[in-house]
Formats: structure tokens, sequence, C-alpha cells
């Protein structure tokens, strides 16, 4: 089994809670993976309909419930995944009630991570030269290995949406 198929057999039919939207698009590139697998996504946002018109247009074909302008506790209480975006602090209150609900908050990347063989995922972090290094080690391994790929905060691209191409 593929890792993209073990991630929908994981997901398919559960409810998943997104924490931040956003307009970079790596929020809307994670609900539309969820979403094209039969996950029941709500995207939650402290930005408003207008802020995020960007945004919503391009899940515009996706069954996916919003709540904008706000956060509901309830939400928190009743997913069975919450995925947070980068800019929403740890230290959430509502995170904090997902947490003591015993539900798992994850990123884009580290859900990524547990999908994928660790052997073959090189993780860069810092407060500077990530891009350079990543840029680097990217461009080396790629003269001779066709098949890698590159994701994360370059480029804007998530990383579960790179899963269906992930090889064993």
């Amino acid at each position: 089994m593929t890792p993209f198929q073990r991630f929908k057999k994981e997901y398919f039919g559960k409810h998943v809670l997104i924490m931040g939207l956003g307009l970079q698009g790596r929020g809307v590139q994670d609900a539309e993976v969820f979403a094209s697998i039969g996950a029941k996504v709500t995207v939650t946002d402290l930005k408003n309909e207008n802020q995020l018109a960007s945004s919503l247009e391009k899940l515009r074909s996706y069954n996916i419930r919003y709540v904008l302008g706000k956060h509901e506790e309830e939400d928190f209480r009743r997913h069975d995944l919450v995925l947070r975006n980068a800019d929403v602090p740890i230290e959430s209150p509502y995170l904090a009630i997902a947490r003591q609900e015993h539900i798992p908050i994850e990123m884009d990347e580290s859900l990524f991570a547990s999908f994928v063989t660790p052997e073959k995922l090189i993780g860069i972090t810092g407060t500077r030269g990530k891009t350079t290094t990543t840029m680097l080690i990217y461009s080396l391994l790629s003269s001779f290995l066709p098949h890698i790929l590159l994701g994360g905060n370059i480029k804007g691209i998530a990383t579960l949406p790179l899963l269906p191409q992930v090889q064993e």
C-alpha cells in the first residue's frame, strides 16, 4: 500500500478541522486533499469571507463547511483531527480544548512525515537560511534522484498534496 493509499484509508469519512485557511495557498491545498479523499472538512479562520475570498474561490467545488471570522469551541470537541496552520499559536485556547478532548493536532508537515518512510525524508528547520539550504540540497539530490519532491514553505507548496507522488 502506498503512503497516499494509507492516508486515504486513515482519513476517509473522518471529521477534519483545518484551523487557519490563510491566503498563501497551503491551507487551500490541505483542504483540497482532505476533501478529495472523502473526509468531512471544516475550515475555521479568524479572517472573514471578504478577507479570504481568493482562497475560498479555489475551494468552491468542494463540499466544505466554513466557520469564518471566529472559531467555535464545539468544533474543537467533535473532530477526529485538527490540522493547524503554522500561523496559529500552539498555545491557542482552542487547541487547548482539542487537547483536553484527546483530539490529535497536526501540521501539514508532521502529518505528511507520519506517512513517509523516515529514511527518505529531509526536514530543515531554523531561523535563517532554510530556503538556501533546502534549495542546495534539492539541487544536489535531484541531479541523481529524478523522483525527489520539494515542498513546505518554498513555492507555497503544502506537503500533503505531494503524498500521491511519494514512492516507497
